[in-house]
């Protein structure tokens, strides 16, 4: 009997969806909390235009997350490869005066208006998408003898390319983003790239060695800016006079806010941070959080995500294939990592480098980029088996798990 397709609305995962949906609307919450009191200090209403443009995006996301949903693992894998290419043509041109938008010394976005999108939190998704492609591609063998240049080209050249093209284009685009600069999205790049390695389960020398180039290609780019320099120099002495009200500034009072918060917060719109802080509804909405809900909304927040990132990667493991196991993986791997570093940066463990919280922290492009992942995650599901596998496999030992007599 032929299967019935599933309808648009019916998820292969719905704890991942809902997940998803919980930490958005707190998310939005949070948006809202950390800035109507500036708009309200500006001469606003209570309901800021950044809450508005946030909401608008998550229905720009909604529809996104539904479209991509409805497909399957053959769609995601053979539109990943343009999708990211024309995705790294995009930060060359964030780059080009006149094309790209600055901000603050900062060139990350294209558009016109109100109309504007980054890029490198897009491509996030795209570098996904192109690693698992790239390492469950069969190139050909580098075995038998050369008699002439054509064969020299079809048994090494051409193979030795399609090995080291991707290398190359993912180290590229790591130094497309760092000339923005943004060294913090540089990094979720590479750690993106790192986790789909390891779960290409490529050999531990291997990992050593790239691990050891990421290294040094972070420590490049911190000497490479005299002001993140200062900032991971001073930022263990966040706390002296001369650098709690400088370098150190946005560390010290998230990690004062916190501190405030307590265990049951200061209550709902009496935090102090997000009157202090510089665009305190960004990288830092988590401080907002801590303060105003205390480690009770704290622990809300690392459930969700950390609930979310566990659950991706719970899939991958129970999967047989390859490519589903990489974009899975590598999506609970980089919401994982991210949600991480953000709290760490938050805390004061980390200096300020620039990592928004998934879900939460107030950008179109980044809760867009978030909804195509997990759409893109249901989307690799859909037609594959996931679940379905890990279930029949707990079934089957349940079934079979019975002692039986020697036949001896």
């Amino acid at each position: 009997m032929r299967r019935k397709q599933d309808a648009w609305f019916v998820q292969k995962d719905p704890l991942i969806f809902w997940l998803s949906i919980a930490a958005t609307l707190v998310g939005l919450f949070a948006v809202l909390d950390a800035t109507t009191s500036t708009s309200l200090a500006s001469g606003g209403s209570w309901i800021s235009s950044e809450f508005k443009r946030q909401l608008a995006w998550v229905f720009v996301c909604a529809v996104a997350y539904i479209w991509i949903s409805t497909k399957d693992v053959k769609f995601v894998r053979r539109w990943s490869i343009p999708f990211f290419y024309v995705l790294l043509v995009a930060c060359i041109l964030v780059l080009i005066p006149g094309i790209g938008i600055t901000r603050n010394g900062a060139s990350r976005w294209l558009g016109y208006g109100s109309l504007q999108f980054q890029p490198a939190e897009l491509i996030k998704i795209a570098l996904v998408g192109f690693v698992a492609v790239a390492l469950t591609s069969k190139h050909m063998q580098k075995s038998g003898r050369i008699r002439d240049w054509i064969d020299f080209a079809e048994m090494r050249l051409i193979p030795a390319m399609k090995r080291w093209g991707p290398v190359v284009a993912v180290l590229f685009l790591l130094l497309l983003v760092e000339l923005e600069p943004d060294l913090g999205t540089a990094f979720i790049l590479a750690a993106i790239a790192f986790g789909a390695l390891t779960l290409a389960r490529v050999p531990f020398r291997g990992l050593i060695a790239i691990l050891l180039v990421c290294a040094a290609l972070g420590v490049l780019f911190t000497m490479s800016r005299e002001y993140r320099v200062e900032r991971f120099a001073k930022h263990a002495d966040r706390w002296e006079q001369g650098t709690v009200d400088g370098t150190s500034f946005q560390s010290a009072q998230a990690e004062l806010a916190m501190a405030y918060g307590g265990s049951t917060g200061v209550g709902i719109a009496q935090g102090r941070a997000k009157h202090v802080l510089p665009e305190a509804h960004t990288d830092f909405v988590f401080v907002t959080i801590a303060e105003e809900f205390g480690l009770l909304g704290s622990l809300l927040v690392v459930l969700l995500l950390g609930g979310l990132s566990l659950r991706l990667l719970s899939n991958a493991m129970a999967t047989n294939d390859d490519f589903v196991r990489i974009v899975l993986g590598s999506v609970g791997w980089w919401i994982g990592v991210q949600t991480v570093l953000n709290l760490l940066m938050a805390g004061g463990a980390l200096p300020a480098i620039g990592i928004p919280l998934p879900f939460m922290s107030y950008g179109g492009t980044s809760l867009l980029t978030l909804a195509i992942a997990i759409g893109a995650c249901q989307a690799v599901m859909r037609g594959s088996r996931v679940r379905e596998d890990a279930h029949e496999a707990h079934r089957d030992r349940r079934r079979h798990g019975r002692a039986r007599l020697s036949r001896a």
